[in-house]
């Protein structure tokens, strides 16, 4: 059974798919195909007759050909295990979502093209898969993969964050949606705090500091002072306590995951070691001629000059002669 495993294992490492230059030339075309779609987005010609963006066309025939071969060549070296890794199913997704789109941008140019485009830009999503198996991209798979794993206690921050959005949008707009000072002397009063809604989206607006003294802080400083002091509260609660606490929650996963990479590579080298190590004492027992359960010294030599004993001393970082 387990010279079956093994072979299995070697042809899928041996296999096309496997292969870095290849998971390189898609990461390329996955990108390249991203940029092309912006420039045929951007280009007012290409919302025209099709025929005025026949090149866009041809190319993305060319793309969905390219990832449709990538799909078959790597479902040809999973076979059916192909379907239980989720990041698969994730690209077989887009690859169909990308057919499906080209043939109806072929077929019913005008009611297809939009939707098209909109869809076709998922594509380059799967860049995060294809950049797990390109060497010298280690770290950005990193990234990636401690990203998705944090989802759940982002998820937690983003609740807590709603929450606090949430309570101070409900205090300003008591605070200023009522204040006849306010309303009287500032007009954009009410598209600020006229609502829960729009106090939250002021809210969120002050957290990430995009022009909240100008437009909202100042106008309100000698109007309302109480709806000042909220305002800082929120800046210093979300913008300086809770966005942070999301990135330290990020770079945490990111680093335990980084951490936990190198112990399970330091494992996998010490097993390794010591399997080779086993097999050289199974050689050793193999040219023991006299079954002494010591070698002499010219069958030390002659031991150490095989081919595959040779190749085990390699794994270990000897030299014929630091052995002998």
């Amino acid at each position: 059974m387990n010279s079956v495993f093994a072979d299995e294992f070697r042809r899928k490492k041996g296999h096309i798919a496997a292969s870095a230059k290849l998971n390189l030339a898609i990461v390329i075309l996955l990108i390249t195909n991203t940029i092309i779609l912006g420039i045929e987005v951007d280009d007012q010609r290409s919302t025209a007759e099709v025929g005025g963006k026949i090149g866009f066309v041809l190319l993305e025939i060319f793309f969905a050909t390219v990832f449709i071969m990538e799909w078959l060549v790597r479902l040809h070296q999973q076979r059916y295990e192909f379907f239980h890794d989720g990041w698969n199913v994730f690209d077989f997704s887009l690859v169909l979502m990308g057919f499906g789109d080209l043939m109806m941008t072929l077929f019913r140019p005008v009611a297809g093209v939009q939707l098209a485009k909109a869809f076709r830009v998922f594509r380059g999503l799967r860049v995060a898969r294809s950049v797990k198996g390109v060497n010298g991209l280690g770290g950005l798979w990193f990234m990636i993969q401690g990203l998705l794993d944090s989802f759940k206690a982002v998820a937690f921050v983003a609740c807590i964050a709603a929450v606090v959005l949430y309570v101070f949008a409900v205090s300003l707009t008591s605070v200023v949606a009522t204040d006849p000072i306010v309303l009287t002397y500032w007009p954009m009063s009410q598209f600020y705090f006229g609502t829960i809604g729009q106090s939250m989206m002021t809210m969120l607006q002050v957290a990430t500091l995009d022009s909240w003294a100008a437009v909202v802080t100042r106008p309100l400083f000698d109007l309302s002072p109480p709806a000042v002091v909220l305002l800082i509260l929120g800046v210093v609660l979300l913008s300086f306590a809770i966005f942070n606490l999301l990135v330290a929650v990020m770079v945490k996963q990111i680093t335990t995951l980084a951490s936990d990479s190198k112990e399970t590579s330091a494992r996998m080298l010490v097993n390794s070691e010591r399997y080779v190590l086993h097999r050289l004492l199974i050689e050793f027992g193999r040219y023991d001629q006299d079954n002494t359960g010591y070698l002499g010294r010219r069958e030390f030599k002659k031991m150490i000059r095989q081919p595959d004993v040779l190749a085990k001393l390699s794994l270990l970082g000897l030299r014929v002669d630091e052995a002998e």
